[in-house]
């Protein structure tokens, strides 16, 4: 009887594979139900998604002999795309508000270089530029609250590696 079991269990066809090299858009698409539609061709029940404008593709490559086995497997497989789709995004969210917290903090030691009178206005600049390396001259002119050619004047100086004031 058990062998009878696991033969059956084996036999078992469609199991619910989901791709996960899908594009953020593409995802969502998919995450939507009325993306996906249901058809019988023969004895089998077909089941599409339309990612692409308004052209259907296969979701899986065989029929289903059973419709609610097809419904299983569209609710699980709609579910894990909204679930991926959820995490992409979770993750978007964690690294934009790292990302924000870092300028931050490298805002406010440019503000600390800014206020402090015993440091000269190119060893501002040079600070500066090393802590925010892809800012402009007019982002760091509007930090330091320079002349933008004050600022360029200096970097120039800097990356020539000229010593003098």
């Amino acid at each position: 009887m058990i062998k009878q079991e696991k033969a059956r269990k084996k036999k078992k066809k469609n199991t619910c594979q989901i791709r996960t090299s899908w594009t953020d858009q593409e995802l969502y698409t998919l995450s939507r139900m009325v993306n996906h539609r249901v058809r019988l061709v023969g004895d089998q029940f077909v089941w599409d998604h339309c990612v692409h404008g308004k052209k259907w593709e296969p979701q899986v490559v065989e029929g289903f002999d059973r419709y609610n086995r097809l419904l299983h497997c569209w609710n699980y497989t709609v579910g894990q795309y909204k679930k991926e789709l959820r995490q992409r995004q979770d993750n978007l969210d964690i690294k934009h508000y790292n990302d924000v917290v870092s300028l931050l903090n490298k805002l406010e030691s440019v503000m600390k270089i800014r206020n402090n009178p015993k440091l000269k206005t190119k060893d501002k600049i040079k600070r500066t530029i090393q802590k925010l390396p892809d800012h402009s001259n007019s982002q760091i002119a509007e930090l330091l609250q320079l002349s933008r050619q004050i600022v360029h004047k200096h970097r120039v100086e800097i990356s020539r590696g000229n010593s003098s004031n």
